[in-house]
């Protein structure tokens, strides 16, 4: 989605040592995913019965919809720890840090992330990506909590350089 500041959402992942790559769009053609009345299993079964996203090397996919469970955007629904998450936007920008922070926050539940009120190693009293605070200041330089970084590290959807052995 070209609204979204890829470069925001980049600099909270750089944060921990993380550079994202962006791969072109593929797009599912289903109505009742897109609207929100499709549950967000069956159209990850869709998606993966039509070959959209599932094969190949591990990779976070972000599903963008106009809506999830019926509920309008801006919203989220990532899985945690998973590759797929949703994000519903309105259908006018209207907040671009908003929207960039609610793709973010997706993709920390994708990497293994939980919401700051139910995590005891992250205050939810400062400003973080899963956490409250304006979003300008989830989305900024304190977006990761040192608690949050080891935690990303280790996700199955990063992909690391190999040593060699002989080093």
């Amino acid at each position: 989605v070209s609204r979204i500041e890829h470069k925001a959402i980049e600099s909270v992942y750089a944060q921990a040592g993380i550079q994202i790559a962006w791969l072109q769009p593929r797009y599912l053609d289903h109505t009742a995913a897109r609207d929100g009345t499709a549950k967000p299993n069956e159209v990850v079964r869709i998606g993966r019965m039509r070959g959209i996203w599932g094969s190949g090397p591990p990779r976070l996919s972000l599903i963008f919809v106009n809506a999830i469970n019926g509920k309008k955007g801006p919203r989220g629904l990532g899985m945690t720890p998973g590759p797929i998450c949703f994000v519903a936007m309105r259908e006018k920008q209207t907040n671009p840090e908003m929207e960039s922070f609610a793709v973010a926050h997706e993709i920390g539940h994708c990497l293994g992330l939980i919401h700051a009120v139910d995590d005891p190693d992250v205050p939810n009293d400062k400003p973080n990506i899963m956490g409250d605070g304006k979003f300008s200041e989830r989305i900024g330089k304190s977006a990761l909590m040192p608690a949050h970084i080891p935690r990303i590290r280790e996700s199955r959807l990063l992909l690391w350089p190999r040593r060699d052995s002989r080093q």
